[in-house]
């Protein structure tokens, strides 16, 4: 993971942005999308308006990585500048699988 992606993840890379800088990751915040999407690829790379995550988790334990933990993703508001974003499936108030 030298390069911040995870070697098991599905990569679908969201290159940082001009507003997005690098990062030194000290915790992770899990959050519970409120989607039951297979991906979330698709709305952090057209719809969110610059706001993405760096991982989604889906109920059967996929995971998907939009960006290295190395560059800041803006799900995390006052923790961007070093927290890694961990969205999993769920509808919000979901609770996690045992894959997850």
């Amino acid at each position: 993971m030298s390069d911040g992606f995870y070697p098991k993840a599905i990569i679908k890379n969201i290159p940082p942005g001009d507003n997005d800088p690098a990062i030194k990751p000290r915790l992770a915040i899990l959050h519970v999308a409120v989607s039951e999407g297979e991906s979330l690829f698709d709305y952090f790379s057209t719809r969110s308006g610059g706001v993405e995550s760096h991982f989604y988790v889906r109920r059967d334990g996929t995971v998907e990585q939009y960006r290295s933990i190395f560059w800041q993703a803006d799900a995390n508001l006052d923790a961007n500048d070093f927290a890694v974003s961990i969205e999993t499936q769920g509808m919000g108030a979901g609770e996690w699988t045992p894959e997850q």
